[in-house]
């Protein structure tokens, strides 16, 4: 493209941003999409195939055509993103979750770069799925981090950092929806700052994360022992809904526990971490914690379906038995 061609193309763009989305994620996308489709400046989603079952369904029912709904072979994904802006030619490309790094030969196409929208404070929550991360830590707040991307993983100038408050019992899917909100509200600020070169830091350079990794089984299970009754609470949070629960067993039975709340005992002699110390058909069961707190189960995943504490008491779970 001659020099002339390509100033005349920016000023076109600056006019008339048209912005390609790539998302794995209904919750934490959808906002932003529906946004920019009523102010009309979506040139397209792309979606990974395996995810298209769970994710078609919300993107039509919000306004976007079926015929903008691009799907993305996990096998040959960069070709098939390259043919994409090829196709349509975008200003930008927003990244609002996926699951691969994008590689300099994508990242050089669009005019106006690529944008990712990280749901986490950078660069202490860098990686894979910071609201995990933030919740289990307890931290007091989260946040809404976008910069444009570069080769190196969360990294490049910021466009928008916006903490956002993790309220107490808020869970996983409580904190995206909170989220995917937020972001939709200031799509026109991002644009404005990524059309005019406006950059609020630049997180290159800085030390990697600490939560780079994606949670492991260990990370999702209780640990009765070890854990304050406010740190399983904060781990059962963590994992609801997308982990399915926090992981803990009794009676040799595997358990995930769903919702959690604290509950006072007045109980003297002396118990153990993870023992069942109160189940009836009122308060349901109470499992005593260490330092001599206690957690009421209300909801917990069984292989026979979801459960109510009281629930699990009519199943069998009585007094004196022990979570491991």
């Amino acid at each position: 493209m001659a020099i002339a061609d390509k100033y005349s193309q920016s000023l076109i763009d600056i006019v008339d941003m048209r912005i390609f989305i790539i998302c794995n994620s209904d919750q934490l996308s959808l906002p932003v999409i529906h946004q920019l489709q009523v102010t009309g400046k979506l040139s397209g989603v792309g979606i990974l195939k395996k995810s298209a079952p769970y994710l078609v369904g919300p993107l039509t029912s919000i306004g976007v055509d079926s015929s903008m709904i691009h799907e993305l072979n996990s096998d040959q994904w960069i070709s098939d993103i390259k043919k994409i802006l090829a196709d349509i030619n975008p200003s930008t490309v927003w990244v609002l979750t996926f699951p691969y790094m994008i590689p300099d030969e994508l990242l050089n196409i669009p005019i106006h770069g690529w944008v990712n929208f990280h749901y986490g404070k950078l660069p202490s929550y860098k990686g894979n799925d910071p609201v995990f991360w933030q919740i289990k830590n307890m931290e007091p707040t989260g946040g809404l981090t976008v910069h444009s991307m570069t080769s190196k993983l969360d990294e490049g100038p910021v466009l928008l950092s916006e903490p956002v408050p993790i309220a107490p019992g808020e869970t996983y899917g409580l904190h995206c929806q909170k989220l995917g909100i937020i972001a939709s509200r200031y799509c026109d600020t991002i644009i404005s700052n990524q059309q005019n070169g406006k950059f609020l830091e630049d997180i290159v350079g800085h030390p990697p994360g600490l939560y780079e990794k994606k949670p492991n089984t260990a990370d999702l299970t209780i640990d009765w022992s070890r854990q304050s009754a406010n740190e399983i609470e904060a781990l059962v949070n963590a994992t609801n809904p997308k982990y399915d629960g926090a992981i803990t067993s009794i009676n040799g039975i595997p358990i995930r526990l769903i919702e959690v709340s604290p509950a006072d005992l007045p109980i003297e002699h002396e118990i153990g971490p993870g023992m069942v110390v109160h189940a009836d058909v009122v308060y349901g069961i109470i499992v005593s914690c260490i330092e001599r707190k206690f957690l009421r189960i209300n909801i917990a995943k069984i292989n026979e379906g979801y459960a109510s504490g009281v629930r699990l008491y009519s199943l069998g779970i009585s007094k004196g038995a022990f979570f491991k």
